[in-house]
């Protein structure tokens, strides 16, 4: 059999795995919509399942394409800034806690990796029998938040007592599981239907999301549906030259980041406090920039190295003004810059930038999903500029299933289209068959 997906058990038509697989991954898009970190339970799944089958083929060829072609600089820029993460324990001001945190993200990329590379091995009618249900799943999913953002907890938390309920801040994690799945669903809705039926299904789809967006208390979720919709306009227009562009400006704040902290702080905080939008009863923007300020000062004091991963959680004497953050410790930083120059200081920040540039290179050689790959970058990119610490767990798991399922449509649809269309003599020879 000369086609690598063919060696493996996974991918036969009729075989267990090939069912079992895609209808744990259904399970828990459907859970994670409303305990959003059991998405990790995917690229766990799938990672060690990869593990087993490549050892068993002995066949690792996947691996060489991460650095090969036009994954050659996204992939050696993963693999640098792997081995610096490693290297940062050296010279870290906290072993054991970076020690751990060093462990748990290589295990991450490590199985995220294969995970990626498995996907491309599912036969392809696998795959069609089972991205249709991808976007019922994540459809009941955005009806299920909207339930519980009108109610303002989780609905497993019905059986508690209203001062034991968890606030609406987890469902504000659902909302950004759900966005990312939202953009493979509605590729899988555009390649399965067409003409009215096509644009009244995303339009059900779209608006249902838009609506758990308005609900939820997630202003980060809002900034993403307004930065997705300029940059998809843009991008229409100037093409791959918008993407180097978009890089140049991450990259440019990344570095500026802990010298413009300070002073939007100093000018900008009490502005933003009294703000409807992102003030005290909105996003607490204001304590997003005292947090800024603090972590950017202190981050200088080790500029070039960092004071290692999982530093901001270490760190119990932040120089915080208590004028709108109260407590002198944080779980991190609320911004991915930051926490880079915090823990892993100027080589962990121009690491991460040529990481991003690299990314968006390869996204600008991906004619017919380079607007989906995209789309799913800047929901990251938003919810690690303001909301959530750059190691979560589940929040990287989120990403990637996104990328997986993305993989999975490149192969089944190849052209946007729906397998009925690319080949109308195989779908009527089949239905023939069936007694269609």
């Amino acid at each position: 059999m000369k086609e690598p997906e063919l060696k493996a058990a996974l991918v036969q038509k009729n075989t267990l795995s090939s069912k079992l697989l895609p209808g744990l991954w259904l399970l828990v898009l459907l859970l994670s919509a409303y305990m959003p970190k059991t998405i990790g339970a995917v690229p766990a799944v799938f990672g060690l399942t990869g593990l087993w089958i490549y050892f068993k083929d002995g066949n690792w060829k996947d691996v060489s394409r991460l650095f090969s072609g036009r994954f050659r600089l996204l992939g050696i820029s993963v693999l640098l800034f792997l081995l610096y993460m490693g290297l940062s324990n050296a010279f870290t001001s906290f072993p054991e806690a970076a020690l751990k945190r060093t462990a748990g993200l290589w295990i991450i990329f490590v199985l995220s990796m294969i995970s990626l590379m498995l996907v491309t091995r599912f036969d392809v009618s696998v795959s069609r029998a089972f991205l249709p249900w991808v976007p019922l799943t994540v459809f009941l999913g955005i009806v299920f938040n909207i339930v519980e953002s009108l109610m303002g907890y989780p609905i497993y938390a019905l059986n508690l007592d209203s001062h034991d309920r968890i606030g609406a801040y987890l469902v504000n994690r659902s909302v950004s599981v759900l966005m990312l799945m939202a953009v493979p669903s509605l590729l899988i809705i555009r390649a399965l239907f067409e003409g009215l039926k096509r644009q009244v299904l995303q339009a059900i789809f779209l608006l249902s999301l838009i609506l758990l967006i308005q609900q939820s208390a997630s202003e980060t979720a809002k900034v993403a549906v307004v930065v997705i919709a300029v940059s998809t306009l843009l991008l229409r227009v100037l093409g791959p030259v918008f993407l180097r562009f978009c890089g140049l400006c991450i990259v440019t704040g990344m570095l500026a980041a802990p010298f413009a902290a300070p002073p939007a702080y100093q000018y900008v905080a009490n502005d933003i406090d009294q703000s409807r939008l992102f003030g005290a009863n909105g996003a607490h923007g204001a304590q997003r920039l005292e947090i800024y300020d603090f972590v950017a000062r202190y981050s200088m004091n080790k500029p070039i190295l960092g004071h290692g991963l999982d530093a901001a959680r270490e760190i119990k004497d932040f120089d915080s003004k208590g004028k709108f953050m109260q407590e002198s410790k944080i779980s991190h930083p609320h911004n991915f810059a930051l926490q880079l120059w915090l823990e892993l200081g100027l080589i962990g920040v121009l690491l991460a930038g040529f990481f991003i540039q690299s990314l968006l290179a390869s996204l600008g050689k991906r004619e017919n999903l380079s607007l989906s790959y995209f789309s799913v970058f800047l929901i990251g990119l938003c919810a690690y500029s303001f909301s959530y610490g750059l190691w979560q767990a589940w929040m990287i798991a989120a990403i990637v299933v996104a990328v997986m399922l993305l993989r999975m449509i490149s192969r089944a649809y190849p052209d946007g289209k729906c397998w009925r269309e690319q080949q109308p003599d195989a779908y009527a020879n089949q239905a023939e068959m069936n007694g269609a």
